[in-house]
């Protein structure tokens, strides 16, 4: 009941038309929709969540159902924390993915899908900043501490470098494990 509620909420508080209108107006200055940067989307998240008084993150759904699939880095909340936002190419990403994943859902993936921790175990794939990202040092960054954390180039490239995972919704965890769609190795 919950998740429908966050679900109807920014659809009564920000009417489409509306919404569209302002989005629009806002991301013309960054360039448009396809253009703008994701800092850009954060501050039109920000600017949306203000003018229609909502939440950020009620904001960011209502730009992703509305079709401007380039929020969906905007802003990535999971475990409790915001982490660094990421673009991606358009069209990378289908209703209801993410490349984003809480650490206790990749856990339970790796439990219960033998394919997945195979993927895993293999040693290709490093899980950093709550994404499984390609091992390699063009998408792997050191912080100060020695801990792997996703570098500048991927941040900007999830769609190269990352796995999809689709979202879904059950009482257990809201993330169903790995799709079939995995990065574009190069």
């Amino acid at each position: 009941m919950e998740w429908q509620a966050k679900g109807v909420s920014p659809r009564i508080l920000m009417p489409a038309k509306t919404t569209r209108l302002k989005a629009d107006q806002l991301l013309a200055a960054y360039g448009g929709a396809d253009d703008a940067s994701i800092a850009a989307y954060e501050n039109v998240i920000d600017e949306l969540a203000e003018l229609f008084d909502v939440s950020r993150q009620a904001a960011k759904v209502r730009l992703m159902d509305l079709g401007y699939s380039k929020a969906e880095g905007a802003y990535p909340f999971v475990d409790g924390q915001y982490v660094r936002g990421y673009s991606f190419e358009a069209g990378a990403l289908d209703k209801n993915q993410t490349f984003t994943i809480p650490y206790a859902d990749l856990f339970k993936a790796y439990c219960f899908d033998r394919e997945f921790k195979k993927l895993v175990d293999s040693g290709q794939f490093i899980f950093a900043d709550r994404h499984l990202v390609l091992n390699n040092e063009k998408y792997i960054a050191r912080d100060q501490s020695g801990n792997a954390t996703l570098s500048e180039y991927a941040l900007s490239h999830m769609d190269e470098c990352c796995v999809i995972f689709s979202k879904g919704y059950s009482y257990q965890s809201k993330y169903q494990g790995a799709s079939t769609a995995l990065p574009k190795f190069q």
